[in-house]
């Protein structure tokens, strides 16, 4: 399990903490272990989900409120592996912490989106990785949770 030690001081640092945190979270609530570095992170009821965490918020001084939607980044080659597995992403939305040291992590929002909806919401493709917002996700889905 994920659970490691990293700098926080940089996006980079946490979001890699948020992404291991968020594994644990799947173990603990699923009961499924997620490999870590593998292409596919677990089989959740037998099926191939790639776990995908991101902030419910984010500062973002570019934006005229100060923050956005946080995004969940999807990298090609995993994208294509789970489509050649008849995979799904498992999107977790987590709420900020300010010391992810000591506090645990405060999962807001539970979906699940297939390839498909990726597909959908990049008609072009992409060719390394491309984010894409949680609500953007959701509302492609019609998830209500």
């Amino acid at each position: 399990m994920g659970g490691s030690t990293v700098n926080h001081d940089s996006a980079a640092a946490r979001a890699k903490q948020n992404g291991s945190d968020a594994q644990d979270w799947v173990y603990e609530t699923f009961g499924a272990y997620c490999a870590n570095k593998a292409t596919i992170d677990t089989l959740i009821a037998g099926v191939p989900t790639e776990v995908k965490s991101c902030m419910e918020y984010i500062v973002d001084r570019s934006c005229s409120r100060r923050r956005r939607h946080g995004r969940a980044v999807f990298r090609a080659d995993q994208h294509q592996a789970l489509k050649d597995c008849c995979g799904r992403y498992l999107i977790v939305v987590c709420r900020e912490r300010n010391d992810p040291e000591t506090e645990p992590l405060k999962v807001v929002l539970k979906f699940l989106a297939g390839p498909d909806i990726v597909d959908r919401l990049c008609p072009g493709g992409f060719a390394r990785a491309k984010g894409i917002s949680w609500e953007v996700l959701r509302k492609a889905t019609g998830a209500t949770e």
